[in-house]
């Protein structure tokens, strides 16, 4: 798990940590993170898979998000028990 937070009144481009697993990315700012890889853009939180290459998040003003890697059994397991409990009505 990796924190990042930035304060700056300008633009901010992060360089997130790589790592071969699946990458939870909970954005925790007001403003909305933007992530960027492969040309792809997204904002909010987002789930990452196993894509090799840069992942780089950037943002306007204070930002902050956190950043979560989980094997990929362990992220099955995680988003199977998610999926049934949306589909039963219920909570994971």
């Amino acid at each position: 798990m990796a924190g990042f937070r930035h304060r700056a009144p300008a633009l901010v481009d992060i360089a997130m940590v790589a790592y071969p697993s699946v990458t939870l990315l909970v954005d925790l700012s007001e403003g909305g993170v933007v992530y960027e890889t492969h040309g792809r853009h997204e904002r909010g939180s987002v789930v990452v898979g196993l894509l090799p290459g840069d992942l780089r998040a950037a943002g306007w003003g204070a930002g902050q998000c956190l950043q979560i890697r989980l094997e990929p059994v362990a992220a099955a397991a995680l988003f199977r028990r998610i999926d049934r409990a949306q589909r039963d009505g219920g909570s994971p």
